[in-house]
């Protein structure tokens, strides 16, 4: 039988699971069950027919980071260094699109300095990376820099803010990929891509070892003597003493383009991108630095798939016919976000609450509730999986 999807969005959550009506024979989604005539979101659901109730919490989108090299990969001469971009659900008119490729040969003979070397590599991945937009990435080539004085101490002031203690930095620590970060007199900004402590501690203020940053803002600004770099993700905040000046090319960083799943319709519907190295490499593995995830339950997301149709009704320009008259109480709020309840039931064979036979098969209602009030939000969620 054929399943059918049913939505329903509320905007205005009751105390006390009182969106839920039940009586003899059916539950409803509805307005308020304390009303003397409540308005239905739902047909009815014949009690025992509800199999199960999922729960999503609404989740903004995250843009995923990936980076390969901080392990310092020794070039070869005249080897092929290679590296792949696939995004799985990216279709193209014949299905989906394969990876996208990108590849470079070292030179032959080599410059006789390995950081040149990789330098030589990184950069040339990077420009072939970002010559072709539709690959839904930005690449950087990293900067990396030597610190001899790592510390979580409070001990001057950048700009107008004044770093607190970090706590439980190891000696393999590294801060949260992606996080940025602002030098002190130069006002050079950077993103951190890794951090690598050699030896000593951020919390004993001797840390030594290894930084790298991409994205910078003026390298040329970068000021090479003893500074404080505050790198701030949150409650997160660290203070690198640094003595060296920053090394070219010595680690590639990918970052994925906003925008996973845009509104519909669009033949870009793609995920998190998974990127791997398939020649060359020997040393470097590609590590993920943030968790790229897909958008839920965003109001202003949510509200980009109402459908908008044609003058004479027959077509969809954009938006899902899907979301084309829900139940409930309006239109996705984009100043709301949602969470979303997915319902299954399957009435038997002789319930009459649905219009036709092919109707009476496994069904789906997805209810998209206000986040606004955490506690009607939660009465809301137990009363619902209380049906099952």
């Amino acid at each position: 039988m054929k399943e059918h999807t049913r939505k329903c969005i509320i905007n205005t959550l009751q105390a006390a699971g009182a969106n839920i009506l039940t009586d003899t024979n059916f539950h409803y989604i509805v307005d308020d069950n304390t009303s003397a005539t409540p308005t239905h979101y739902s047909p009815p659901l014949q009690i025992g027919s509800i199999k199960s109730v999922t729960s999503l919490a609404s989740q903004a989108e995250v843009v995923g980071i990936q980076t390969c090299g901080k392990a310092e990969e020794t070039i070869l001469a005249g080897e092929r260094y290679g590296i792949s971009i696939d995004q799985i659900g990216l279709r193209a008119e014949t299905g989906y699109k394969p990876p996208f490729k990108y590849a470079y040969t070292a030179p032959n003979p080599l410059s006789g300095n390995a950081d040149t070397d990789r330098a030589t590599v990184y950069n040339a991945l990077v420009s072939k990376i970002n010559a072709y937009a539709g690959n839904n990435v930005i690449a950087y080539a990293c900067y990396r820099i030597a610190f001899t004085l790592g510390s979580d101490q409070a001990t001057g002031v950048i700009g107008s803010s004044t770093v607190s203690p970090l706590a439980a930095i190891t000696t393999t620590n590294k801060i949260r990929g992606g996080t940025s970060g602002a030098q002190e007199t130069s006002a050079v900004t950077a993103n951190i891509a890794a951090i690598e402590i050699t030896s000593g501690t951020i919390e004993g203020d001797d840390a030594v070892g290894n930084i790298w940053i991409y994205n910078v803002s003026d390298i040329a600004s970068w000021d090479a003597g003893v500074k404080y770099i505050e790198f701030t993700d949150g409650t997160e905040k660290l203070r690198v003493t640094t003595n060296a000046a920053p090394t070219a090319g010595q680690a590639l960083v990918i970052v994925d383009d906003a925008g996973y799943y845009p509104a519909r319709p669009n033949n870009n519907l793609r995920g998190p991108s998974a990127v791997q190295l398939y020649a060359g490499f020997t040393t470097s593995e590609v590590e993920e630095l943030r968790t790229g995830l897909v958008s839920r339950g965003i109001g202003s997301r949510l509200d980009d798939d109402n459908p908008v149709f044609t003058p004479d009704g027959s077509d969809v320009i954009s938006g899902t016919i899907e979301n084309a008259n829900p139940y409930g109480d309006g239109a996705f709020n984009s100043a709301k976000t949602y969470t979303t309840f997915i319902m299954q039931w399957e009435p038997d064979a002789n319930y009459d609450g649905l219009t036709n036979a092919i109707d009476k098969g496994p069904q789906q209602f997805i209810i998209y509730a206000d986040e606004s009030n955490s506690g009607n939000l939660t009465a809301f969620g137990n009363a619902l999986i209380a049906l099952t």
